[in-house]
C-alpha cells in the first residue's frame, strides 16, 4: 500500500525490492526452499470517503498495477497469492461476502477503514474470515435441523446429537469440526451474521428460550424456531475470544524475545546505556512456548449442549 503511492514509474523498482526481500525471507530459515510455505496478500482497496479525503480514484488504478506485479511474482515462484484488493473492492456495495456476512455499507463507508485504507477492528475482523474463505478453508456456518417429534434431524457441517425432544422442549448437543470465529468487534453494522442456525419445528405455539453454558443464547416464537436461530453467543463463542486473547498474548512474548521496541538500547548502537539487560530477551521464549502448548489445547472445539425450552 504504502509503495503504491509512488506510482506506475516506480513499479520496476518495486519488483526488483520485492523479489529481494522474497529470497532473503525464504532462506532465512535455513530450510529447502520448498519446504517454506508462503502466501502473498495484495494491498486493500482504497474507499472514496467523500470530502474531505481525497478522490481515490487514481490511485486505485496504480494499486490494481501493484496487486497485478504481486499476482505474477507469485506465478514465477508458485506461492499462493490473496486478492485482498478485489475482495474488497466488492465489499463496497451490498453483497453476500464469504462466510455469510453481509456488507451493505456504501463505499466501504468507515465499517471497514479509519480513513479509507487503514483497516479497523471490523475491517481486520472480516478481512481475517474472507482470507480463510480464499484460501478455501472450511466455512464456520452450519445448519441444524430438528422436528419436535423426534423423528427428523439434519445437520450440515456439524455433528448433532438429540438426547429428548417434545412439542415444548429439546435437548441436544452439537459438535463442531472447526471453532468458530471469535465475535465480531463493537461497532459492527447491524446485517451481519455468523452463527449457527438452529431449526427446530413442531413446536406448540408459544415463546421459547435456547440456552447453551447456562445462560441464554437466542430466544423466539415457535415460528421463529422453525425458520432458524442464528446462535452468535455461548460457550463455543466463548472458547474462540479465549484464544484469540491468548494468541495476542502469545504475540507479545515472542515480539519481546525477537525484537524489543528499544532494541537500539538493548542489541545496537546504544547498548552501552541498557545492554545488560538483553539477558531478558531469551526469557520470553519459553514463555510464548508455553502458550503455544495452550493454544494447541484451546482450538480444539467442545461439543456444546443446548436446551430449548417454552417460557
Amino acid at each position: 500500500m504504502g509503495e503504491s503511492f509512488s506510482g506506475e514509474a516506480k513499479l520496476p523498482e518495486f519488483v526488483q525490492k520485492y523479489e529481494r526481500l522474497l529470497d532473503m525471507l525464504t532462506t532465512a530459515g535455513g530450510l529447502p526452499k520448498e519446504q517454506v510455505r508462503v502466501v502473498l496478500l495484495s494491498p486493500t482497496f482504497h474507499y472514496n470517503l467523500g470530502s474531505p479525503y481525497p478522490d481515490p480514484t487514481h490511485h486505485n488504478d496504480d494499486l490494481r498495477r501493484y496487486c497485478a506485479a504481486i499476482d505474477q511474482i507469485a506465478n514465477r515462484r508458485g506461492f499462493t497469492y490473496i486478492d485482498l484488493f478485489r475482495a474488497t473492492e466488492i465489499g463496497g456495495r451490498k453483497v453476500r461476502a464469504p462466510q455469510g456476512i453481509i456488507n451493505e455499507t456504501p463505499q466501504g463507508s468507515l465499517w471497514n477503514t479509519i480513513n479509507g485504507i487503514h483497516l479497523n477492528d471490523y475491517g481486520y475482523w472480516s478481512i481475517a474470515l474472507t482470507i480463510e474463505n480464499l484460501l478455501e478453508f472450511p466455512s464456520r456456518l452450519a445448519t441444524v435441523e430438528l422436528d419436535a417429534s423426534g423423528t427428523h434431524q439434519a445437520a450440515e457441517r456439524v455433528v448433532v446429537k438429540v438426547q429428548t425432544t417434545s412439542r415444548t422442549a429439546a435437548k441436544f448437543s452439537i459438535a463442531e469440526p472447526v471453532l468458530r470465529s471469535p465475535p465480531w468487534p463493537q461497532p459492527s453494522p447491524s446485517a451481519i451474521f455468523a452463527g449457527r442456525d438452529i431449526k427446530v419445528t413442531g413446536l406448540e405455539p408459544g415463546q421459547y428460550v435456547l440456552s447453551a453454558g447456562g445462560a441464554a443464547v437466542a430466544w423466539g416464537s415457535a415460528a421463529e424456531c422453525a425458520e432458524g436461530l442464528f446462535i452468535t453467543a455461548g460457550p463455543s463463542n466463548q472458547q474462540a475470544e479465549q484464544l484469540r486473547k491468548l494468541i495476542v498474548a502469545k504475540n507479545a512474548e515472542y515480539f519481546n524475545y525477537w525484537r524489543p521496541e528499544n532494541d537500539t538500547y538493548i542489541l545496537g548502537y546504544r547498548k552501552g546505556e541498557q545492554g545488560r539487560n538483553a539477558v531478558e530477551l531469551p526469557r520470553f521464549k519459553p514463555l510464548a512456548e508455553a502458550k503455544e502448548k495452550e493454544i494447541a489445547k484451546l482450538r480444539v472445539p467442545q461439543p456444546v449442549t443446548y436446551t430449548l425450552e417454552k417460557k
